[in-house]
């Protein structure tokens, strides 16, 4: 009973990590999707209820999704990181505009 409870707590864990992925953060981390999914495929392929090493696989499950989670925290704020500096850069003013229709002389700075 103890490992069902476990293995729930794994289980919501990993839905959120994965949850809340746009599709273009989903293909950009693709390759770490594959590792934490790998590791949670052990348990689908090699253990059984009366297994000896579900505590083991717990353990292993959780530090990967542990590690995914930073990796996503990473990559989610350098995300905003380049979109701040594309706004930036959509909103700097390169050239000033000149009034040509001014009857003042301008400064001569």
């Amino acid at each position: 009973m103890r490992h069902v409870d476990k293995l729930n707590q794994l289980l919501r864990g990993y839905n959120l990590a994965l949850g809340g992925l746009k599709l273009v953060e989903q293909k950009l981390m693709q390759s770490e999707i594959k590792r934490l999914q790998k590791h949670m495929d052990k348990g689908a392929k090699n253990h059984n209820w009366f297994s000896l090493s579900i505590d083991e696989y717990i353990k292993e499950c959780q530090q990967a999704i542990d590690t995914f989670r930073e990796t996503k925290t990473a990559v989610l704020q350098h995300a905003q990181n380049i979109e701040k500096k594309v706004v930036n850069i959509e909103i700097a003013q390169i050239i000033r505009q000149i009034d040509f229709t001014r009857k003042t002389p301008m400064d001569i700075t």
